[in-house]
């Protein structure tokens, strides 16, 4: 199984670098693949990337259409991150874009990073097989996103923003909008999830100043349950009724709606009220409040425990977590993974006194990430009741000896996640 391409050097081999000239500089060098992609969707956010692009693209694929996806990170194979009419990249065809893209990167002495090889190589990917749409996610931030290439993609989209990598985006709410809002292009509508105050200040500023049509959460369309308690989409012009999306949580509810609003701004005849009820149904996203059914961590422990994984990592998504936390009524026993430099506390915070038992873990397949041991010292230090482990198995199996009967739910590193599928040989639906 291939984790990784063979080229450029993963993750952790060189320190992050923002900046599109390397990308630009590659992609003429190529001959500029991406100038023959049509229908480019550019997503950009803090919380609901994922979420909102697999709505999405289940929706487009209802509708009877094709579409190419670039999403990040991957959980248990790279090969994830390049979605070809909803189909992983194979490795062989892996191998072909990344040689290709080396070998023109060497001559022309241009060395880019991980995320801008990669990304690089997505482009080439989907120049060389098509489809009626492109969903592209931003890595990190949008401005100088290496996916941030496209002078006029068809539609933009920003999901909720909050606090993280402030020490490459900003340290203010404000800041980190307009890093985000860098998506944006002139002329060129924008799909915009609820926002914080100030984040959304700065978005519809900028969105103003490139005469953008902004399409806003709770000013143009909501997603939000009906009077019988079934969920709904509303715009200015029209309701879609009786929606039952694939992905749980309340949270999903915005990103759902990102999701449709987004859909209805294609203006394609395809796309229908029904291909959407369809589309929201069908998908499935891993590591997004997803409860493993079958697999051998389920066999070898859900005779006694439920077992859970969750990409929340940051305090926004935490705070949803913890939503879904309160309305559970079985204990709840955390693995929590977090990635080096991050505020543990202010992570941990809104889940305080909802959970029974913290076990800190070291994330293996992420190099930049705090042990075990200092997840656990941290939690312990604001009040929980906390131990750390090196690895995640020493932990289920702590949990399993000492605790009764609950919910033991991975989450604060998508990577943590990934080990954990991995493990369970979780195999992924599209």
């Amino acid at each position: 199984m291939v984790f990784m391409p063979h080229w450029p050097h993963p993750l952790g081999s060189r320190r992050i670098d923002l900046g599109l000239e390397r990308v630009k500089d590659l992609l003429h060098a190529l001959g500029n693949p991406h100038h023959q992609l049509k229908n480019v969707i550019h997503v950009a956010g803090t919380n609901g990337k994922g979420s909102t692009i697999a709505f999405l693209r289940y929706i487009i694929s209802k509708s009877g259409l094709s579409v190419n996806t670039y999403i990040s990170p991957h959980l248990m194979r790279f090969n994830e991150r390049i979605l070809l009419n909803q189909e992983e990249i194979s490795d062989e065809f892996l191998f072909e874009v990344c040689e290709e893209v080396r070998i023109a990167a060497e001559k022309a002495g241009i060395e880019p990073t991980f995320f801008e090889g990669t990304t690089v190589a997505a482009l080439v990917a989907f120049a060389k097989k098509p489809a009626d749409y492109l969903i592209l996610e931003t890595g990190m931030g949008g401005r100088l996103d290496a996916t941030n290439i496209f002078d006029s993609p068809i539609l933009t989209i920003i999901t909720t923003i909050g606090l993280d990598h402030q020490s490459f985006l900003g340290d203010t709410i404000a800041q980190i909008a307009y890093e985000k809002a860098g998506i944006l292009k002139k002329n060129v509508p924008s799909v915009v999830a609820n926002q914080d105050p100030d984040a959304f200040a700065v978005i519809s500023h900028v969105a103003q100043k490139l005469q953008s049509p902004c399409f806003a959460c709770e000013y143009d369309w909501i997603a939000d349950l009906d009077d019988q308690g079934v969920l709904e989409y509303k715009n200015r012009n029209l309701t879609i009724s009786n929606l039952e999306p694939g992905l749980l949580g309340l949270h999903q509810f915005v990103n759902l709606g990102n999701a449709i609003t987004a859909a209805l701004m294609l203006n394609d005849s395809k796309i229908t009220a029904d291909t959407i009820r369809q589309g929201v149904a069908a998908t499935r996203w891993m590591a997004r409040l997803q409860k493993l059914l079958n697999g051998k961590l389920v066999s070898e422990l859900g005779n006694k425990h439920q077992i859970w994984v969750d990409g929340a990592h940051n305090t926004l998504g935490m705070h949803v977590l913890s939503l879904w936390i309160e309305d559970q009524n079985l204990p709840i026993y955390l693995l929590v993974g977090i990635t080096n430099g991050r505020n543990i506390e202010e992570i941990m915070m809104p889940v305080l006194n909802k959970v029974e038992f913290v076990a800190g873990c070291n994330v293996h397949s992420e190099p930049n990430s705090y042990s075990g041991e200092k997840v656990s010292e941290r939690c312990s230090k604001i009040g929980f009741n906390s131990i750390g482990f090196y690895t995640t198995r020493e932990a289920f199996d702590h949990i399993f000896e000492k605790f009764p009967p609950g919910i033991i739910l991975a989450c604060g590193s998508l990577y943590l996640a990934g080990e954990i599928l991995l493990e369970n040989q979780y195999r992924r639906e599209n």
